[in-house]
């Protein structure tokens, strides 16, 4: 098996744990900041991982289709 593949699999699996145990998140913009929380209804600190990588992508979906709330689902 190659080495490429391995760390592909690898970054699944770790994906996978953390749509498995966080996801569906829920969003909103309140006094023009960026809130994101849980599936389990908590808030997501800033520098928790998956806000991290949520926030860009929230971002843009505000931009595109003006909506300020909102769910991030994993198919």
């Amino acid at each position: 098996m190659k080495l490429t593949k391995i760390i592909e699999d690898k970054a699944d699996l770790y994906r996978d744990k953390l749509e498995k145990k966080y996801y569906p998140i829920t969003w909103k913009i309140h006094d023009d900041k960026l809130k994101m929380y849980f599936r389990n209804g908590k808030r997501i600190p800033h520098e928790h991982e998956v806000y991290r990588r949520e926030e860009n992508f929230i971002y843009e979906h505000i931009e595109n289709h003006r909506e300020f709330s909102g769910e991030v689902v994993c198919p």
